[in-house]
């Protein structure tokens, strides 16, 4: 009978091990993640929301012109340049698919002269019985508008 317990016990740790890990790999991994927001901001300002199985997050973060060296130096970050396009794509459809386009003017904050780090793990793919394609977005994209002294961040996982 006492085997019979530890054995449980064993199996129990097992389990909430099992659900525990991957939580903790999660929240290291946004961590890590976030890493990309230089700390030493005057101010923040942050919208998130969350629906089934997706999340929006977007956040400005408030510099004064001191930062503007340590995002062009920043590991990850590139200048802007000739992805102004693919940049604001990017912004539109992350802000399209939640209805949030009032939050940010595309045009009037990317610039070529800004700095950016994008993420994207966007993924396409249709059902064998529909015709359709359908898109699973995992986009984080930084980027640090050197007029403003801002890094815009935007998150959107559908």
């Amino acid at each position: 009978m006492k085997i019979l317990k530890k054995i449980g016990k064993i199996i129990l740790a097992i389990i909430i091990l099992i659900i525990i890990i991957p939580q903790i790999i999660a929240t290291i991994e946004i961590n890590r993640e976030k890493r990309n927001i230089i700390r030493g901001y005057n101010d923040k300002y942050i919208i998130e929301e969350d629906g089934f199985q997706c999340s929006f997050s977007y956040e400005e973060y408030y510099y004064d012109s001191s930062f503007d060296e340590k995002y062009k130096n920043k590991e990850n970050y590139e200048l802007v340049n000739d992805k102004v396009d693919l940049l604001k794509e990017h912004v539109r459809e992350s802000f399209n698919t939640w209805n949030k386009g009032e939050y940010f003017d595309v045009d009037e904050v990317i610039t070529e002269n800004d700095y950016f780090y994008l993420r994207d793990k966007t993924t396409e793919y249709s059902f064998e019985d529909s015709s359709s394609i359908h898109k699973n977005y995992y986009v984080r994209l930084y980027i640090y508008d050197i007029d403003n002294h801002t890094l815009y961040y935007i998150e959107n996982v559908t």
